[in-house]
């Protein structure tokens, strides 16, 4: 073998595609990691019963009900049957104030005309650390029915001590109620939320895959930029001196 064939070097297209086949490689261990720690997350956080659940905090207000509105829910699955439980969503709450406890789920438009005119506080948004919830006041001069006695809820529970409900998650405009059961002013409870979704193994497959994927691209691209070589020209002998 010639001294000129045991010389290559690397291509313009050779060294571009290593860069790019390196820049693949940390996307994919970014995506594989990510997935790690997920999963890892997922087994920690979640109960017995599947649900992701938060810690409970609490909510009060003076007025006669607690709303939390503008929950949409939108594009689910196509083909899903209407009985197929893509997810679920576990509301628990416990008074605090003495009275029984009463929280429901309904729509959005069913909520807001059986509040109308009914003093009560929107959740607008909250603190993580420490928990702070931020309140929207609603004025209104009458005082509304018992809410067990609407058929306006979906989903719904009340009485005394812990109560819970559960929610099979439909498309449309949503608003969550938390109230004393005897439609009394003064709402204060303990409120812990918790999601289950069915098809969250899958996801997580889906998320390796994606990563698994990009780690085989950024081998291949590696591979194929190391074997873009050319030959490097002899340098021309240096002239005889006399």
């Amino acid at each position: 073998m010639s001294s000129t064939a045991s010389r290559r070097r690397l291509t313009g297209d050779g060294v571009a595609l290593i860069i790019v086949g390196s820049i693949v490689g940390l996307l994919a261990l970014g995506v594989l990691a990510s997935a790690v720690g997920a999963v890892r997350w997922a087994d920690h956080e979640r109960d017995a019963d599947g649900y992701f659940t938060t810690s409970a905090h609490r909510y009060s207000s003076g007025a006669y009900a607690i709303t939390h509105q503008g929950i949409d829910v939108d594009g689910l699955p196509n083909g899903v049957d209407v009985d197929d439980e893509v997810a679920r969503v576990r509301i628990t709450a416990d008074s605090t104030n003495g009275h029984p406890v009463f929280v429901g789920i309904a729509r959005e438009r069913d909520v807001e005309t059986y509040l109308a005119n009914v003093p009560h506080s929107e959740l607008t948004d909250f603190e993580v650390d420490p928990f702070r919830p931020a309140y929207e006041s609603v004025a209104g001069t009458s005082r509304p029915a018992r809410p067990g006695a609407q058929g306006i809820w979906v989903a719904s529970a009340s009485g005394s001590g812990s109560q819970t409900l559960t929610w099979r998650v439909q498309d449309g405009s949503w608003a969550v109620v938390a109230m004393n059961a005897d439609g009394a002013r003064g709402v204060e409870a303990d409120v812990a939320v918790g999601a289950k979704i069915r098809y969250i193994g899958w996801i997580f497959v889906g998320i390796f895959a994606v990563g698994a994927f990009l780690a085989a691209l950024a081998t291949t691209l590696i591979v194929l930029g190391a074997r873009r070589r050319e030959p490097i020209a002899p340098s021309a002998p240096a002239a005889a001196v006399n």
